[in-house]
């Protein structure tokens, strides 16, 4: 279904296009952090609240595992844990 018209959808395009490239890439950044809190939201309602490192690894899992094989999750994973105990 659409509900936006082809010459309104054409506009709306041409001034996406106009943009500069910096902001181009500061609305790319902004879209990639409101899918990541989506991310989280539905982890939480899922599983409830968990601890902030068990919240990261859950959030990377969803968003790589298609893109990762199995051995560079774990691999990726647990760097992720030795640079939390680093800084801690």
């Amino acid at each position: 279904m659409r509900d936006t018209s082809p010459e309104v959808e054409a506009m709306y395009n041409e001034m996406l296009m106009s943009l500069p490239p910096g902001r181009k890439l500061a609305m790319a950044f902004e879209m990639f952090e409101a899918g990541k809190v989506l991310l989280l939201a539905g982890i939480r309602a899922e599983y409830g609240d968990q601890d902030e490192l068990t919240e990261k690894l859950m959030v990377f899992e969803r968003m790589y595992r298609g893109d990762l094989s199995v051995e560079q999750m774990e691999w990726y994973k647990n760097a992720i844990r030795a640079d939390r105990e680093e800084r801690n």
